[in-house]
């Protein structure tokens, strides 16, 4: 007969069964990569062939991830809500299925507007069921406490690491078509993998991470079960995702051109390639560390934190004139911050909003960043063919850095869910 015993000091399993908890953080992680890193870490080195096989301007090439990301912020909502009736398993597996068949249409694309067609319509919603809302539900669903800790660890993107010099290697050696099958190939070998997700512990007879110590300490009063208009009218939710959407937008900004900023100042492919891939490294560690921070000091300060560290180096960039070490050095420094911002995210949604209300909440949350999204990408490329240099594109983003860390140090919401 099964006993319920403590694993170490947190959560509680049957003495027959390990905690799964720390799989369903491994399979997370594995979801995000490709759904996020993948998606986003291989564009930056396409965009000047795009640019070129389909005779097409700089900002319509940079457009691709602004489509994604546009029709992934309109279908968040409903996806959040699907989290709270519908196996997370089978959302996640639609989601990869969707990413493999959209990849392998553009391997065939005749023009830029089909590849931004599949990046908005078939890419867009897969990455939205595979991504960060159904990751960030089955962590919140495992872990009551360390879910800052937990949520680091899934969004520590490696394959924002590996995927630009992959793709930069494909590209010169196969071309294009063979990055996108490529990709392809990776979204169904995932499959077999998401099979083994659980979304709930109570599915198997498990309770959250942490669920032992809550039961000694004093009782929290109950969470509110917010309906999507309360949620849409509360003053913490719209402050929390005006916050993120511009931070967001600074990362997609710089995930999109790093690797052409470089190339505009005069580096090569492969070695600007290299510097989006130490970008994506540092976001690995940054997400660990701010998810960390966020355990201790709250998700609020993290945020205002986050937010004042990164105006430096966007600044510095100003000063940059080809140096490949100090691009490097920098590369690093922003891209501990950026990171950063799904995990700050999800832990100040989880403390502003509550458990009962998290998938709900962080998949109408992309109604906010729906315009901070889809207008990085592009203005990024219009300020580079405007003026032939993306100094504005920096100074607008640095500016956006004091506004969010001011606003995250002095809000402190009154009106709480959680």
């Amino acid at each position: 007969m099964a006993q319920e015993t403590a694993t170490g000091s947190f959560g509680m399993r049957s003495a027959s069964a390990p905690f799964l908890g720390w799989r369903m953080v491994a399979i997370a992680f594995l979801a995000q990569n490709c759904a996020v890193g993948l998606c986003y870490g291989s564009y930056g080195p396409l965009i000047e062939t795009l640019q070129a096989e389909f005779h097409t301007s700089r900002t319509l090439a940079a457009s691709g991830l602004s489509a994604l990301s546009l029709v992934m912020g309109l279908c968040s909502p409903m996806v959040g809500a699907l989290t709270h009736g519908f196996s997370l398993r089978l959302l996640m597996m639609i989601g990869a299925i969707g990413n493999a068949a959209g990849f392998f249409l553009l391997s065939m694309a005749g023009s830029i507007e089909m590849v931004l067609a599949i990046f908005g319509l078939i890419i867009g919603p897969s990455v939205c069921l595979l991504g960060v809302v159904p990751t960030s539900t089955l962590i919140s669903n495992w872990f009551l406490l360390a879910r800052g800790r937990a949520l680091g660890i899934i969004n520590t993107s490696f394959f924002i690491v590996l995927a630009p010099i992959a793709t930069a290697t494909i590209l010169q050696t196969l071309g294009i078509r063979a990055v996108f099958l490529s990709i392809a190939l990776i979204f169904v070998t995932l499959l077999p993998v998401l099979a083994f997700v659980v979304t709930r512990p109570e599915d198997v007879g498990q309770t959250q991470w942490g669920q032992d110590q809550a039961a000694i300490a004093p009782a929290p009063r109950p969470e509110k079960a917010a309906s999507s208009r309360e949620i849409m009218t509360s003053k913490p939710f719209w402050v929390l995702g005006i916050i993120i959407g511009l931070l967001t937008a600074a990362g997609i900004m710089m995930m999109t051109h790093l690797v052409p900023m470089a190339q505009s100042m005069g580096i090569g492919l492969e070695s600007a390639s290299l510097l989006l891939s130490i970008y994506g490294m540092a976001g690995v560690l940054g997400a660990l560390l701010f998810g960390w921070l966020a355990d201790r000091v709250g998700g609020r300060l993290a945020i205002a934190i986050q937010a004042f560290a990164w105006i430096v180096p966007w600044l510095l960039l100003l000063a940059v004139d080809g140096d490949f070490v100090t691009m490097l050095l920098l590369s690093i420094w922003i891209g501990l911050c950026s990171g950063s911002v799904v995990v700050l995210l999800g832990v100040t949604m989880g403390q502003w909003m509550g458990q009962a209300n998290f998938g709900r909440a962080m998949g109408l949350v992309y109604f906010i960043k729906i315009p901070f999204m889809f207008v990085a990408g592009p203005l990024g490329g219009f300020i580079f063919d405007m003026t032939g240099s993306y100094r504005w594109a920096i100074i607008l983003h640095a500016t956006t850095f004091l506004g969010v860390g001011l606003a995250a140090l002095l809000y402190r919401p009154r009106q709480n869910y959680g």
